[in-house]
């Protein structure tokens, strides 16, 4: 920006041009910000020397300045020759010694500078300048000859630089397990399925996933959580022998009475025919005990007789003799595991008023109680599977009670941890055992207390993939068991399974040939439907349907319902890609879609009935891939209308990996526009509101984009007006070309398959180990674009060099 002239003292104040308001409001607002500024840096400094052993994120990791200098290929002349001379003329006016809008200041920058070192910020830089948004228009601007100069220069420095200088895998936070992976984990340690995550806070999100571990703290409040779900999660794996026996009474009011029965305190009277029922359920298969205590009085020639059965059949009819004399009838019967009733019946009536004897004129029944005990004994098939399959040893003469629980926790602990146990680990759940014993506790009660301990560990609870060392910086290949751990998580979103330990232990896994013959083995187990809800459901950002809320009175048929459908379908496109191992261009292209009769209604498709998803083809409609997807079209738009600015951001961003610059903070409102000019159409209003310099640079990438996704409504119907005015779906990419339509707009982003590779790389990339992406990490991306090329874009072949790269199988360690 060019200096501004000194103002003549003796005239009068001109009138602020808005850039001299701007800056004069940025001089004011960096004033008040001073004071916060300096506090929030003493107390970064302080953090650092409290806890000095803790990394914290910064742009760039491990020793870079050399390394990057050496990789500038561009004489060290030609900063200072090119780029200098167009920041001081037409940036230092608000980003120099007297104003730094922002923090950002050019004024001093010496020599060349390490453009790599500072790449986000370079970047950035490079961004506003490209698309013209940088400096604003009622500044002085500069040519579009010297805009495309220096904009050609920073690109070829920051993305076009000699990876073969190039050697950091990148440095990952250790991160804890996120609710997903911790439910999951459990459910595959212990073999129970129960949803204990659902009480911790939400996950924070970093780089668009909540698998990031810059994010992923803990707070007191999780902490709690961690123990109650432990304890949960123990109470379900191993059940304690006294929960299996049964031991009930009945009397009185706990039976169901029918006929003459009545309840009368702790006993039944039946004056007459009548019977008494008791249910109960049986947990283990066993042999139980019975007992049933009833006395009568007495009419008739007979006694008086109670009848019992058991789940239907015939226990035995039994004389109850005597006036009022208590009959206990006991029996053994063997149960199995399942619902039961007992049933308890006088059936030998008698009245005979005129009997001499007055105690001998009506025979009744009276029930005391009914009782059930058992079984003694439990065998360990009594217990349910996931017991059986942790509880592999029990005490016994020849077996000490610490000796069984060692057999149990070992490879507990180790298959926990993920990795080979420590010596003194095994110990420490050893005596959590030892005290709960000391206590007076069950054997099985004691192994609940250990494996609780275990299941709150910081070994447990976070992914720990090697140790800090004094050695210096360096670049560390992961061991097997971290290979498989960072592998597991990353296709099925919990711990490694068996043949993965044992290729680990055997140290095999980290072979190539191995290591893609396990993930193809992983992508075709059921598990990797967590790789297709969890990674596609951030990525696209599917999961926030259910909380879409578009007008319901535009759009009545919308409800969280069918928020859900929408979401499914996409995940089963991809889903499907990913089982048939087609091409990444699928997404883009399919002229297929999976739908149930919601979903199909609202596609206007027939002859689609339920709730069940079914393939229908799309030849015969305009529809075409994911961006056709209501869910996506709907995350896209407004409450009340579309939004091409949305939808081109979202194609800009996730298609074709070029996502445009934030928008600056004085972008007037388009809502302003539409109230000055209600009669135009929204494509007229928008392209009014272009006109304004502030926001016509970033527009015109994205709004080309959008308006050819116009013909679909802000719930994703295909319509060919919008109110009173006719779709006009032309548009334009940042590259010039020209299309009409979503169909032709479809056509032309599948020919730009290297664009959606690198996006589903980068994205796939962040996901898989954790991390935002860095500069240095373009070397990795364009080594995974080209193998994936070369394999006709298959998605498993993208997954595979994932995982093949430096970047997943090493990291890179900071002395300490």
């Amino acid at each position: 920006m060019a200096k501004r002239r000194k103002k003549v003292a003796e005239l009068p104040p001109a009138p602020l041009k808005r850039g001299e308001q701007r800056r004069q409001e940025a001089v004011r607002s960096t004033k008040r910000r001073a004071p916060y500024q300096l506090i929030l840096g003493t107390i970064a400094i302080v953090g650092l020397l409290i806890g000095g052993s803790y990394m914290l994120p910064s742009a760039s990791t491990g020793n870079l300045s050399e390394e990057s200098a050496r990789i500038q290929a561009e004489p060290k002349n030609e900063f200072a020759t090119k780029i200098a001379p167009f920041l001081s003329k037409y940036c230092a006016d608000c980003h120099g010694a007297d104003l730094q809008e922002e923090g950002i200041r050019f004024d001093n920058i010496s020599g060349q500078p390490d453009l790599l070192e500072r790449h986000d910020f370079w970047h950035k830089v490079h961004q506003q300048i490209a698309v013209g948004s940088m400096p604003p228009s009622d500044m002085e601007l500069p040519s579009m000859e010297e805009r495309t100069a220096v904009a050609d220069w920073l690109d070829r420095q920051l993305n076009h630089f000699d990876c073969r200088g190039v050697d950091n895998p990148g440095r990952v936070t250790v991160r804890r397990l996120n609710r997903i992976e911790y439910n999951n984990t459990v459910r595959d340690l212990l073999g129970i399925n129960v949803d204990l995550a659902s009480t911790f806070p939400a996950d924070d999100v970093g780089y668009g996933f909540d698998n990031i571990g810059d994010v992923l703290t803990i707070s007191p409040l999780l902490m709690e959580r961690y123990i109650e779900a432990s304890e949960k999660a123990v109470d379900v794996a191993i059940t304690l022998p006294e929960s299996l026996r049964l031991k009930e009474q009945w009397a009185g009011e706990r039976f169901k009475l029918g006929g003459s029965g009545r309840a009368s305190g702790r006993s039944v009277t039946f004056a007459s025919n009548g019977f008494a029922t008791a249910r109960f359920r049986i947990k283990a298969e066993g042999e139980y005990q019975f007992e049933v205590v009833v006395s009568a009085s007495q009419a008739g020639d007979g006694v008086a007789q109670v009848q019992i059965e058991l789940d239907g059949k015939p226990v035995g009819t039994h004389d109850v003799p005597g006036h009022r004399v208590d009959r206990t009838v006991k029996w053994n019967k063997h149960l199995k595991v399942g619902d039961h009733q007992l049933e308890i019946r006088f059936a030998n009536d008698h009245y005979d008023p005129d009997a001499e004897d007055p105690q001998r004129r009506d025979r009744n029944l009276y029930l005391s109680s009914a009782a059930i005990e058992g079984p003694e004994k439990l065998s360990l098939d009594s217990f349910p599977a996931a017991h059986r399959r942790l509880m592999v040893a029990q005490p016994g003469k020849d077996l000490p009670p610490k000796e069984a629980a060692r057999k149990v926790l070992a490879p507990l602990v180790e298959r926990a941890f993920r990795r080979p146990t420590r010596p003194g680990e095994l110990d420490r759940y050893l005596k959590i055992f030892e005290i709960a014993q000391s206590r007076g506790e069950s054997y099985e009660r004691s192994m609940q207390v250990a494996i609780q301990g275990v299941l709150v560990s910081p070994e447990f609870l976070f992914r720990i993939e090697g140790e800090e060392d004094s050695s210096g910086s360096k670049n560390v290949t992961l061991d097997d068991f971290a290979l498989a751990s960072r592998l597991s998580y990353f296709l099925w979103s919990s711990m490694p399974d068996d043949e993965l330990f044992a290729l680990a232990r055997s140290g095999k896994l980290s072979d190539e040939a191995v290591l893609e013959q396990q993930v193809r083995r992983m992508l075709k187990d059921e598990k990797s439907q967590a790789l297709t809800e969890n990674f596609i459901g951030q990525w696209l950002g599917l999961r926030r349907l259910p909380e879409t809320t578009p007008d319901k009175d535009l759009f009545p048929m919308f409800n969280t319902k069918l928020a859900t459908d929408m979401q499914r379908e996409t995940e089963l496109l991809f889903a499907h890609v990913l089982e048939q191992d087609l091409s990444l261009t699928e997404l883009i292209t399919a002229d297929y879609t999976f739908v149930n009769e919601s979903l199909a209604r609202l596609y206007g498709l027939e002859n689609i009935k339920g709730n069940d998803f079914q393939k229908v083809s799309l030849k015969e409609t305009p529809r075409r891939g994911l961006i056709a997807h209501a869910g996506v079209l709907t995350l896209t738009s407004f409450p009340n209308r579309t939004s091409p600015v949305k939808r081109g951001e979202w194609v800009l961003e996730n298609i074709l990996a070029q996502a445009p610059p934030p928008a600056p903070a004085s972008v007037p409102g388009l809502e302003e526009t539409q109230a000055a000019n209600p009669n135009l159409s929204f494509r007229e209003q928008l392209v009014l509101h272009q006109k304004d310099p502030i926001c016509s640079s970033c527009h015109k990438l994205m709004d080309g984009i959008g308006f050819g996704l116009q013909n679909f409504d802000a719930i994703g119907r295909w319509r060919e007006k919008d109110g009173e005015h006719a779709i006009d779906a032309q548009g334009d990419l940042p590259d010039g070309t020209s299309f009409n339509g979503p169909s032709e707009l479809i056509d032309i982003l599948s020919r730009k398959p290297d664009d959606f590779t690198r996006c589903m790389a980068e994205k796939m990339l962040t996901y898989a180990v954790g991390r935002g992406l860095e500069w240095y990490d373009r070397c990795t991306i364009d080594d995974i674009i080209a193998a994936t090329r070369a394999d006709h874009y298959r998605i498993s072949r993208l997954i595979v060099e994932i995982v093949k790269s430096p970047a997943f199988r090493e990291r890179h360690t900071t002395s300490l």
